[in-house]
């Protein structure tokens, strides 16, 4: 939005320029229904999670992402990081971190490290908002700046400072920060990795998501909207982020470990007129272990997985796997696995369950008229059972056919 006065006699005249990258379409009867926003067309799609399915619900024959699952397109498959297995072909709508065999190797968005300038709580590259993805927010204005050095080959220094405004109001976000990593991989030690942010914040802008969460209950969940609680109106945050990977001969250790703490610097009375706490934090903590062992033409993996998360609610998750891969035929292979789940909310004992999952998948692959054809075909049953109430056992059976040029 821009716009200039001119004198034309008096009084002073004022034309204003408008961009607008929304506008109304028709209903199939030929009205225009202003307050439903699927009538709108966005010039700029809404797409957090950068699959090939927009998240907006409009007039038209998508019916919008329902399971988004923001984060970067890494391997940039056009296929979300934590929704792997999620196809044109085969829809899952389950993420790989809650999916069983898959949740080994893929960990939630809280445990991992990233940079959260909008002091939502909410790592800003998992956010996923009903805004179309303009490089800057709408009726935003301001500025970042920043400056960093290298202290050693290892280690970065950072420095900067985040002014913005609303242009619409008076609020703000203000922040000045700092920020070091440290990074080395020995071959005798393994991979380390240490990432340390704090800030001093003033942000009363709201903003609110819309985030993929669990159902423990039931299979999958469901996008609920997040209100952002204004954490940082006057606040010092500290982010840390600690993680190291070893390998030993067939041995693979990991360990991950997240800290956010929120500390008001308000005085008690202005804080309860927010209804804030002088302190809010998270810590979350992941340790994994798994081994290889080779057996004849049997290859077996034993995995074990601890997730500590500490906030609002204190959990503890452990995991227990055994998968086992064979070559039955030339073209056929045979995998099976079976994990175990235990998961304790030292809170609310009734969220309290373990469970165990047996799966079984035969693979074929073969070459037919010039195209390289994958069949895939098995079964998974799964017994849930929360602590006071009866198991639940739930199965499910599948054959996916994939077929593509050599």
């Amino acid at each position: 939005m821009d716009g200039q006065c001119v004198q034309k006699g008096r009084p002073l005249l004022c034309l204003r320029r408008v961009l607008q990258h929304q506008t109304f379409i028709t209903s199939g009867t030929g009205d225009f229904d202003y307050d439903n926003e699927r009538g709108l067309v966005d010039l700029v799609d809404d797409n957090d999670d950068q699959d090939k399915f927009p998240d907006n619900v409009r007039f038209d024959f998508l019916s919008g992402d329902q399971q988004v699952f923001p984060g970067w397109d890494q391997n940039n498959d056009f296929v979300p990081d934590f929704n792997q297995n999620d196809t044109f072909v085969r829809s899952n709508t389950e993420p790989d971190y809650e999916e069983a065999f898959l949740r080994f190797y893929v960990d939630r968005p809280e445990f991992l490290f990233g940079v959260d300038m909008n002091n939502n709580f909410w790592v800003d590259q998992y956010e996923n908002d009903e805004e179309p993805d303009y490089p800057y927010r709408r009726d935003h204005r301001g500025f970042n700046i920043h400056l960093g050095a290298d202290i050693t080959p290892r280690a970065r220094l950072a420095v900067g400072a985040l002014r913005e405004g609303l242009i619409s109001s008076a609020r703000k976000n203000e922040s000045n920060y700092l920020m070091f990593t440290y990074e080395r991989d020995a071959p005798r030690l393994g991979r380390f990795r240490v990432f340390e942010m704090s800030k001093l914040v003033q942000d009363d802008i709201p903003n609110p998501l819309l985030q993929w969460a669990p159902d423990n209950t039931l299979r999958g969940g469901e996008l609920t909207k997040v209100e952002d609680p204004l954490l940082a109106r006057d606040t010092w945050v500290n982010q840390l982020f600690v993680g190291h990977n070893l390998q030993v001969a067939a041995l693979f250790l990991t360990t991950k470990m997240h800290w956010l703490n929120f500390q008001q610097q308000m005085e008690k009375a202005q804080r309860e007129k927010y209804g804030l706490a002088p302190s809010d934090f998270f810590f979350g903590l992941i340790n994994k272990a798994s081994y290889r062992l080779q057996l004849g033409a049997w290859s077996l993996d034993k995995q074990s997985r601890s997730l500590l998360s500490l906030n609002s609610h204190t959990s503890l998750m452990e995991l227990f796997s055994g998968l086992v891969e064979t070559q039955i035929l030339q073209v056929t292979k045979l995998q099976a696995g079976v994990e175990f789940a235990i998961f304790n909310d030292l809170d609310a004992d009734e969220n309290d369950f373990d469970s165990v999952t047996v799966a079984v998948q035969f693979s074929n692959e073969s070459n037919y008229l010039g195209y390289k054809l994958r069949a895939l075909t098995g079964m998974k049953v799964e017994r849930k059972q929360f602590t006071g109430q009866k198991a639940r056992t739930t199965n499910e059976s599948f054959v996916t056919i994939y077929a593509g040029l050599n």
